[in-house]
C-alpha cells in the first residue's frame, strides 16, 4: 500500500507551493511525494505505543511539510478513537 501526497503543484513549467486565486486551474498539475502505508487496522489502538512505524512516519512527514507539531490523532468516528502523542 501507497499513499501519495500532494505537496506543491506545476504551473507553467514551475512549481509553485502557493495558489492564487487568479491562477488558471487547468494548467495545474499536482506533484505527488508517495509514502509506503500500513496494512494494521488502526481503528481500535488505544495509545501511541501501538501505532505502526509506517503510520508514525506519515504523521512525521506530515509535521515537517506543515511545520506544525501533530499532538492528537484521531483514529475513526468514535470519541474514544482518539490517540494523543
Amino acid at each position: 500500500k501507497f499513499i501519495k501526497v500532494c505537496v506543491a503543484y506545476n504551473y507553467m513549467g514551475q512549481e509553485v507551493t502557493h495558489l492564487p486565486y487568479d491562477l488558471n486551474q487547468s494548467l495545474l498539475n499536482p506533484v505527488y511525494v508517495t509514502l509506503e502505508g500500513w496494512e494494521e487496522d488502526i481503528s481500535n489502538i488505544t495509545s501511541k505505543d501501538e501505532i505502526p512505524s509506517q503510520f508514525n512516519k506519515f504523521i512525521s512527514f506530515l509535521e515537517n511539510e506543515l511545520k506544525v507539531p501533530v499532538s492528537i490523532i484521531s483514529i475513526g468516528p468514535d470519541r474514544s478513537q482518539t490517540i494523543f502523542r
